[in-house]
């Protein structure tokens, strides 16, 4: 609740230079990916090592990786852009959040192969090829389905993480003098029947 004055003040710094915010909002959601993308990378490259003991139990951290991630885009991009959001935050962020959780691994795929020829021309394959990894991989196991089901999970709490925010903004509210009621709760009178 708020007077007249204090709202119009809230409205005009919510509304300030939104520019601004959001391009430290889409850095700080940028920062934030490329950890998550370090991150699991690191845990694909454990992972990997641990071979078929990591089976079931590395697909339930694997979610829980992917969720960290997700937050992550989310507390950078909210805390970039001071708390404000919008589709102009949402959709570099579920980009940036999709573009971390995929090219994690691509450095993965490099040093588990090292005999692959390094250059650009194999860098642009390898990302052609992770960028399209959650839905590939369906073919070769159906059951990898719960990962592109975890994905789409994880953009779904990008997308409403960096959703525009209300206005927290109640008021002006016409306040009587204390111990004055408005006048419908007063107990009206009988009237004489005329």
């Amino acid at each position: 609740m708020s007077c007249a004055a204090c709202a119009r003040q809230v409205a005009e710094e919510v509304n300030q230079d939104p520019t601004s915010f959001l391009v430290k909002g889409i850095f700080t959601a940028f920062i934030a990916a490329c950890i998550g993308s370090a991150i699991r990378a690191g845990f694909e490259g454990v992972i990997g090592l641990a071979g078929s003991a990591g089976g079931l139990i590395g697909m339930f951290l694997r979610w829980f990786v992917l969720i960290f991630i997700a937050r992550g885009v989310v507390t950078g991009a909210k805390a970039g852009s001071e708390g404000r959001g919008g589709v102009l935050l949402q959709i570099p962020s579920v980009l940036f959040f999709y573009f971390a959780v995929t090219l994690a691994f691509v450095p993965v795929i490099l040093i588990r192969n090292p005999n692959l020829p390094r250059g650009f021309a194999t860098l642009r394959v390898l990302v052609t090829l992770c960028l399209g990894l959650p839905f590939t991989s369906i073919l070769k196991n159906p059951v990898n389905i719960t990962g592109l089901l975890a994905i789409l999970i994880c953009v779904g709490i990008v997308w409403t993480g960096t959703a525009s925010a209300q206005n927290p903004i109640e008021g002006p509210f016409d306040v009587a003098p204390p111990g004055v009621e408005p006048n419908f709760f007063k107990r009206q009178a009988p009237q004489p029947p005329s």
